[in-house]
């Protein structure tokens, strides 16, 4: 409800309305959240997904936060893995969750709030005085562990700018915003605070799988999935195209292994939308974060409202969710204009578009 995709909407709906209270703005990250506990010297770094306690992964972290002074605290963070000076796409860090071993590298903590303080509960607080309890754990930043600096804004120009600055950091996916008197709820829902993305971004669940072979020996894979949110409690939806399944698409129909409840497709069915190419390698019934430029609604020729979409690139498997968007975020999507920046291979593309291929009037484009 309060998750946004530009700041006009941020505004009208959540910002405006408690602007006078003044809010917190922190850089949103691109990676695992790692909610970390140290009791005297025993410190323990539990993941959002299964509650596992990944300290013996993560030897730089949990030493730096051990050796801190003080004794017991708990702490909420995100981490994120940095390689030749950058972030690493997420996909791509999947070793901090899911491995075994020891990671020797520049893994970084980036802490933005503190729930527990030397034998004192402290998230009933308000985030002003949790900041100060965090600024004395963490007085200055580590090799590994850094404090998340937020900044205050009083209106909507200090908002817009605030934003515009942290978009352009190096592995930002945009901001969170919080009412500097709002507690920490522990459900992780609450009205004092929101989010922008600087992606449009859908979750949805993996319906079907191919794996296009490389043309190139030692290559990496790639991996193409059909997807479905869902319409209603309960029931999947694909995503589609406009176009129907010809005699040529039954060349690689075999190729794709389907989930439950989803058949391999015939000539002349509605044709499902697929992703694009990636290296994320994902299993049916996996929830994925997909990146579309556009979603638009048609009706098939059975009548029913279907979503098709455009440019739909694959961002993440996220392994903490466990269900995927509904059909409001869709509609949200549905109504957000095509971005002002296009490459020129988009570019040429639109103008190869026709009616019949995806129903967009260039010229609004």
């Amino acid at each position: 409800e309060y998750e946004f995709n530009d700041t006009e909407d941020l505004w009208r709906y959540w910002a405006q309305g408690v602007i006078e209270k003044k809010i917190a703005c922190e850089e949103k990250y691109d990676g695992f959240r790692i909610v970390a506990h140290k009791n005297e010297r025993d410190v323990k770094l539990f993941t959002e997904d299964k509650k596992r306690d990944i300290s013996n992964i993560l030897p730089g972290i949990a030493s730096e936060l051990a050796n801190l002074p003080i004794k017991n605290f708990i702490l909420d963070g995100e981490v994120v893995w940095w390689k030749d000076d950058k972030p690493m796409p997420r996909h791509e860090m999947m070793a901090i969750i899911v491995g075994k071993e020891p990671l020797k590298e520049d893994i970084r903590y980036n802490v933005f709030d503190c729930l527990y303080f030397e034998n004192q509960d402290i998230h009933e607080k308000p985030w002003t005085e949790r900041q100060t309890f965090l600024s004395k754990v963490i007085p200055e930043d580590k090799t590994y562990v850094k404090r998340v600096k937020p900044m205050i804004v009083n209106s909507e120009e200090e908002l817009i700018k605030t934003y515009s600055e942290m978009t352009k950091r190096l592995g930002s996916e945009g901001m969170m915003l919080k009412v500097i008197d709002s507690a920490y709820p522990l459900t992780g829902r609450t009205p004092s605070w929101a989010k922008i993305k600087n992606v449009k971004e859908v979750h949805v669940r993996v319906i079907g799988s191919r794996l296009k072979e490389s043309s190139s020996p030692g290559q990496s894979h790639t991996y193409l999935y059909r997807v479905a949110y869902l319409k209603k409690p309960g029931v999947l939806e694909p995503i589609y195209t406009q176009k129907k399944v010809g005699p040529s698409d039954m060349n690689i129909e075999d190729q794709w292994n389907m989930g439950e409840g989803f058949k391999n497709q015939k000539v002349g069915d509605q044709k499902f939308g697929e992703t694009y190419g990636t290296n994320v390698r994902a299993n049916l019934g996996d929830i994925i974060t997909v990146s579309p430029i556009h979603i638009l609604f048609f009706v098939g020729d059975d009548g029913e409202e279907k979503a098709a979409w455009m440019f739909p690139r694959v961002r993440n498997l996220e392994t903490a969710a466990d269900k995927p968007d509904d059909l409001d975020v869709i509609e949200k999507l549905v109504i957000e204009s095509l971005p002002s920046q296009l490459t020129k291979s988009q570019k040429a593309f639109l103008e190869m578009l026709t009616e019949e291929d995806f129903p967009l009037i260039l010229e609004e484009v």
